[in-house]
């Protein structure tokens, strides 16, 4: 039989052990704050800004609306797309959030259809037509596609913000997701394989996928509920 020593074992179990302390990470990344300073290793996976105000540590909303959002970008063509895209993450934090089509459904009794006219409404107008504790605004910045032969490029980009219902400033993030495809060839087959992966990249699939990148790590950045 042969016998293993104990020894070695032991080292072996202290330096995973250490390793795996000193793999844990805290602190701001990309521009990001957490309330007091300090922000998980899960919120460092984001990589565009965000930035959690203190007031929010102690004073976390139980109801929120999210808005229509305002789209800036060249195409115009993903207001409701974008909004979905965000809403079917933040809804697995928990939160109590209102559906969309409620929310759509109370502003437009209250004659607010228009995204853009929602920024001038006072944050107190708006809890009193729809009844929560703060709302979400979006603007998205891109919702493009780019075709350049044997090059390819689509977009998805926003800001969001939350406030609550009295006008305090609680949490917001930004970020565009780019998917790129294609390479500069070097024989005709070559070519030919670039034109097809850039042109394969501006399907409307890609803008759901960016979509999909841009939101799953940025709600992570909103501190929850207990």
């Amino acid at each position: 039989m042969i016998r293993l020593s104990k020894r070695p074992l032991m080292i072996a179990l202290f330096l995973s052990a250490a390793c795996i302390g000193g793999c844990v990470t805290t602190g701001t990344t990309n521009g990001g704050k957490g309330a007091g300073g300090v922000v998980s290793a899960v919120k460092q996976a984001f990589e565009g800004t965000f930035t959690v105000d203190p007031y929010m540590e102690k004073n976390k909303p139980r109801t929120i609306a999210i808005l229509p959002f305002v789209d800036v970008s060249k195409s115009q063509k993903g207001t409701e797309i974008v909004r979905r895209g965000f809403y079917n993450h933040f809804s697995s934090l928990p939160y109590k959030d209102m559906e969309l089509f409620q929310v759509d459904l109370l502003l437009k009794k209250a004659g607010l259809s228009d995204p853009a006219s929602l920024s001038g409404i006072s944050p107190e107008k708006l809890k009193e037509i729809l009844n929560v504790d703060a709302v979400v605004m979006g603007t998205i910045s891109n919702f493009d596609k780019l075709f350049a032969g044997i090059y390819s490029q689509v977009s998805v980009g926003a800001e969001i913000r939350m406030i609550d219902t009295t006008g305090q400033f609680l949490w917001s993030g930004e970020h565009v997701v780019r998917i790129r495809e294609g390479s500069l060839p070097t024989s005709p087959i070559g070519l030919i394989s670039s034109i097809i992966s850039a042109a394969m990249n501006i399907r409307d699939v890609q803008l759901l996928r960016a979509c999909d990148d841009l939101f799953r790590d940025m709600v992570k950045t909103i501190p929850a509920i207990q």
